[in-house]
């Protein structure tokens, strides 16, 4: 067995050169919460080296305090929007535990919800790459497509799986990928999810922009998601998904990941959960009512054909 020799001071090295076309003299203040975990012995000093204003929060490693569930997590992001409001920053930061996402807070100390995040991000990197090939999952919004379309750059379009994410990324033919999490990953770094240095890009590109993160969230077209959970046994899943299959014959479908259908003003799709007795149901609408309204529907259905 191999151990890389001097691994961290490698990354920062390499960190630091990658971020070099963002050193353009904006200085940003930013208020970043480690969540009480392992970042906080790594993320501070690479930080340092890009002359940001820094203000750390929980930078320190305490298992028993790292926030385990979804509450948890919510409840320190909010007191992040309070910190950035109080400071006058120009964003704030949550990691997660596993240095793979991150959650990102306004100016305002709102907190930008995963796929306001990954339009976001999406239509800042497509406008310094036009041409390139952006991945995001099937359950990302459709008004991303024309968000990087309008610059010249195409979506890709993967399961909705972490897996098939990097492997796309990792093709050799698409130079960002990202899901409604706060995953990203930057080939031209590494083909990984990387909180680190994906929110230190995004940050580099909103400082370059020389707008406010409010600002330009609403420069992107507004989008209503809504999502469901319905349960299924795992004997019924399949005659679920024939039957759907069945009735969308013909219709515009999608097959790259459970069953997608578009209607006119929007799309629902069904998910098999891979392990639980459940399908997960995502739709996304003209307004909040409309999403509902199809995610409802088809849970509906689901329930109908596997009774």
């Amino acid at each position: 067995m191999d151990f890389g020799s001097r691994a961290l001071e490698s990354y920062a090295t390499a960190f630091t050169q990658a971020m070099s076309p963002f050193r353009n003299g904006n200085r940003l203040k930013i208020v970043v919460d480690y969540g009480f975990g392992r970042l906080s012995s790594v993320f501070p000093a690479i930080l340092a080296g890009l002359d940001w204003d820094v203000v750390a929060l929980n930078a320190y490693v305490d298992t028993k305090r790292i926030p385990t569930t979804r509450i948890e997590r919510q409840k320190l992001q909010r007191k992040i929007g309070d910190v950035v409001v109080a400071l006058h920053a120009d964003a704030g930061l949550f990691m997660d535990t596993d240095g793979e996402r991150f959650t990102l807070v306004d100016e305002t100390g709102a907190v930008v919800d995963g796929c306001s995040l990954l339009a976001l991000y999406a239509r800042l990197f497509a406008l310094r790459r036009p041409g390139a090939k952006i991945a995001v999952p099937v359950i990302a919004p459709a008004a991303i497509d024309q968000l990087v379309r309008d610059v010249g750059c195409d979506v890709v379009r993967t399961k909705a799986d972490t897996r098939m994410l990097v492997a796309a990324a990792r093709s050799g033919s698409v130079a960002l990928a990202g899901d409604t999490d706060g995953g990203f990953v930057c080939p031209e770094f590494h083909p990984a999810l990387d909180a680190m240095f994906a929110c230190s890009k995004l940050l580099g590109m909103i400082a370059a922009s020389g707008q406010t993160v409010s600002a330009l969230l609403s420069e992107s077209p507004r989008f209503w998601m809504a999502r469901q959970l319905v349960e299924c046994h795992a004997e019924h899943k399949g005659k679920v998904m024939r039957v759907l299959a069945e009735g969308e014959q013909g219709s515009a479908a999608d097959y790259t990941d459970g069953i997608k259908v578009t209607h006119e003003h929007g799309w629902v799709l069904a998910l098999p959960d891979p392990s639980e007795p459940c399908f997960h149901v995502f739709a996304e609408g003209l307004s909040l009512a409309e999403a509902q309204a199809l995610a409802h529907e088809c849970c509906n259905r689901i329930r109908d054909i596997a009774a």
